[in-house]
């Protein structure tokens, strides 16, 4: 008689809170810290009534913890996907990716205090509304094995350019007009950019010019033109300015009310 798998159910512990509400949004991997006022820091917030308070006990005083989370967005699997930085299609198991027959996450965050139910910690690279499985104190006694072989991601990243992204004085102005906001559309383009700025299926890039190194990126509804520097300035990526996806025309339509980001497009156009 053949083994039948048990079918198992998990309860989530609580859900994170984080400031990443779209996937485009939430970087690969948890940032490095800046300190407990960093953008990308969350908190989790277990569920009450369940004796969670008893089972944070000790955990100050470690530096790091595991989350266990669920990736409650993917509503199916892939047996091979194309990582965001590469070109070559790996089989799920030998990546991060959340497209996963169960779809388990795992992260290593630094852990700044526990208050009653609400767990604080660093920058993280989980959606708002996540649900939690479990934590676990990370001990780099026995988590830390470095070096470490990693397969095809070594060879990948003996081979990557990492790019520098320089910005023209009127992008910057553009830039720091759509934080004052609370748009952070550019500084994503920017997390992409530094790694790969050519076109790829998981970035919203065209090539503008034929024949030249000419490219738009886009990030929800807004827009960078950049050229990618050669000969002497190759491995910088220059950007030259910032503009909205939506043209003055639309703008002006009674629709403009509903479009994404609708008066920091109309101010925008203001200014620029």
């Amino acid at each position: 008689m053949k083994n039948v798998l048990p079918t198992l159910v998990v309860e989530p512990i609580g859900i994170i809170r984080t400031v990443f509400h779209e996937k485009y949004e939430a970087p690969r991997q948890p940032l490095a810290d800046d300190g407990l006022n960093t953008s990308s820091g969350a908190v989790i917030e277990l569920v009450p009534h369940k004796n969670y308070e008893q089972a944070l006990a000790d955990l100050e005083g470690f530096e790091r913890i595991w989350l266990v989370s669920w990736f409650n967005r993917n509503a199916n699997w892939k047996p091979k996907i194309l990582p965001p930085r590469g070109h070559t299609k790996r089989g799920v198991f030998a990546t991060r990716s959340p497209h996963r027959p169960n779809p388990l996450g795992i992260s290593v965050v630094t852990l700044y205090a526990v208050t009653g139910l609400r767990v604080v910690i660093g920058s993280c690279d989980l959606l708002d509304g996540t649900p939690i499985l479990d934590i676990k104190p990370y001990i780099s006694e026995y988590d830390a094995h470095v070096p470490s072989a990693a397969g095809w991601w070594d060879a990948e990243r003996s081979e990557e350019q990492r790019f520098t992204v320089v910005f023209s004085q009127m992008a910057l102005e553009q830039r720091d007009f759509l934080r004052s906001r609370g748009i952070n559309s550019v500084d994503v383009a920017v997390s992409k950019l530094i790694h790969d700025p050519f076109p790829h299926p998981y970035r919203r890039i065209k090539a503008l010019a034929e024949g030249k190194a000419y490219f738009e990126i886009a990030v929800q509804s807004w827009r960078l033109r950049y050229r990618i520097g050669e000969g002497l300035e190759s491995g910088n990526v220059f950007v030259d300015e910032v503009q909205s996806g939506y043209s003055r025309e639309q703008m002006q339509t009674p629709e403009a009310a509903l479009f994404h980001n609708s008066e920091a497009h109309k101010e925008f156009y203001q200014r620029w």
